[in-house]
């Protein structure tokens, strides 16, 4: 995939027909003004190592789940961001975070998700080790969280 396909991936995700854009910027004062934003901050993420390891690597984007919450009688669902194929045995799961960079901050809220994400990938492709890690788009830093095994 080449730099103008990775700009036309973002115009296609930023477009206000997306319900999720939608949705988003619905009570936003100024919504051109966030999809700039966001523009500029993917753009920019798109010229650092990380990116251009993560797009030689991805197998599924926006990969949908449903998974039962283990202490309630309810259900996780939702998108994994991105999924990895590290080599022939390890998936990664990645979530894109966009919060101020903290690596402890980030690993301590975001840690349960990552862990709910990996047990699900793990159902899915039982004989893979899945690994997690949250992918910080402003600095391009890949922060790897937890190991799991079937």
């Amino acid at each position: 995939m080449t730099l103008e396909n990775d700009l036309a991936w973002i115009d296609a995700e930023l477009s206000l027909t997306r319900p999720w854009v939608e949705h988003l910027l619905e009570k936003a004062k100024d919504p051109q003004k966030i999809l700039e934003r966001a523009r500029a901050l993917l753009e920019s993420f798109f010229h650092t190592p990380t990116w251009a390891y993560l797009k030689s690597h991805i197998i599924a984007r926006e990969w949908p789940f449903f998974e039962p919450h283990s202490s309630q009688p309810s259900f996780w669902h939702g998108r994994i961001d991105v999924l990895l194929k590290e080599n022939e045995r390890t998936l990664i799961v990645g979530d894109y975070k966009t919060d101020p960079f903290d690596e402890k901050v980030l690993l301590k809220k975001y840690s349960g998700q990552l862990q709910t994400y990996i047990h699900h990938m793990i159902q899915v492709f039982p004989k893979c080790s899945v690994e997690g890690e949250l992918i910080h788009i402003p600095t391009g830093i890949r922060v790897r969280v937890i190991k799991g095994h079937a």
